[in-house]
């Protein structure tokens, strides 16, 4: 796997036109290089797959020499040149019995330790790791054997999240759990390998209708409690998710304006036109649209100003911050109120502790979820945490 590291930065100098044209001719130095040694495919943003069946590892260390010292030669842009670094990951298939979407995450693994770690020097997924990885490969093939077989051992719980300081439930964060023979699995363990996955689109669906026809019961508690869910890069790329999610509505009738589809800060490395297209249609079915881990990706005030956002979220890992220094609170302070000012709600996720919650309460936002407030809950026990508490 290969990476151009200077891509989002010509995407944001020039336009999205030029950095399309940068990998074009990115594409055409690989397969110079590589000859017809194997072949080259786009896979996601700014990486290509670069596979053979003829080089070995020293082969692709030296294939990948050759690209790397062909981009310090730089490329046209516009009427100027552009010098270009790389990063990249190998992973060696000798195990034909694992899956495309293991394979792919070990070598988006060795990529990832290229790109952070090793300034770019090409990285192969080594045998202490891809030991540590086969531990864990019978259960992640046991989860996406779940998925295809009609999403079984997947079940939902769901998150309070509480207006601050006077502590009233405005709704809940919908999450995803797997658990098979008392192994339980957070959405973290295993959502990159599923993401890379074709059935995919069926987990989304089927998280989206539990979802909505246990948000059923849960607003019969109070009919003004949202429920958000998080969106999936692949989802939003999909004209058939949006066309799924409106047959989703009408058959269980889940209120659209008590449901809040959360857009990760993964989903804004798409085009911003593609988010834009996206927000508008939930828009117009009246579904509130949320911005995860706002701050980051794109303009913060871009997001406020071209979308109608009904909230955003902040990461706990902001708020630590803000802790130690008094810029990073100041800044956190300003972005919160521009987000008010657009009469947009405020939140702050991992909210773990009373100290935490003291500080968030003097913060200019909406609400707050985390452990200081209740854990993830399944449906049974929520009902009653609701009813408790009300």
């Amino acid at each position: 796997m290969f990476g151009i590291n200077e891509l989002g930065a010509i995407n944001r100098n020039y336009t999205y036109s030029l950095g399309n044209l940068v990998l074009q001719q990115v594409a055409w130095i690989i397969q110079e290089a590589l000859g017809g040694h194997g072949g080259v495919y786009r896979t996601e943003g700014k990486r290509f797959a670069v596979m053979s069946t003829e080089l070995d590892e020293e082969g692709m260390t030296n294939l990948y020499q050759r690209i790397v010292n062909r981009l310090r030669l730089g490329i046209t842009i516009g009427e100027g040149r552009q010098t270009l670094s790389a990063s990249a990951g190998l992973f060696l298939v000798n195990d034909f019995t694992l899956s495309e979407p293991i394979i792919y995450d070990a070598v988006k693994s060795a990529y990832r330790d290229s790109l952070y770690h090793q300034d770019g020097e090409l990285v192969a997924f080594n045998s202490e790791k891809k030991n540590e990885v086969r531990a864990n490969l019978g259960v992640i093939e046991e989860v996406r054997r779940s998925m295809i077989n009609e999403c079984n051992h997947f079940y939902i719980v769901y998150q309070p999240v509480v207006r601050k300081k006077e502590g009233d439930i405005l709704g809940f964060e919908a999450l995803l759990r797997w658990e098979k023979d008392g192994i339980t699995l957070p959405t973290g363990t295993f959502m990159p390998v599923l993401l890379q996955d074709f059935a995919f689109e069926e987990l989304g669906i089927w998280i989206l209708r539990e979802t909505m026809q246990e948000g059923l019961k849960i607003l019969r508690e109070n009919p003004n409690f949202i429920i958000g869910v998080n969106l999936a890069v692949p989802q939003i790329r999909d004209t058939f998710f949006l066309n799924s999610l409106t047959s989703l509505l009408a058959q269980t009738g889940f209120p659209a304006k008590q449901l809040c589809l959360e857009f990760s800060g993964q989903c804004r490395t798409l085009p911003f036109a593609k988010i834009k297209h996206c927000v508008a249609l939930l828009n117009e079915m009246g579904v509130r649209v949320c911005f995860d881990d706002f701050g980051t990706g794109y303009s913060s005030l871009e997001l406020l100003q071209e979308l109608k956002v009904n909230l955003v979220k902040f990461d706990s890992s902001l708020l630590n911050k803000s802790l130690s220094s008094k810029v990073a609170r100041s800044d956190l302070v300003l972005l919160s109120r521009v987000a008010l000012s657009h009469e947009t709600f405020v939140c702050f996720k991992g909210v773990e502790n009373e100290f935490m919650e003291r500080i968030v309460n003097e913060l200019p936002c909406t609400c707050y979820q985390g452990y200081s407030v209740a854990r993830p809950m399944r449906l049974a026990e929520l009902l009653s945490y609701i009813r408790t508490v009300q």
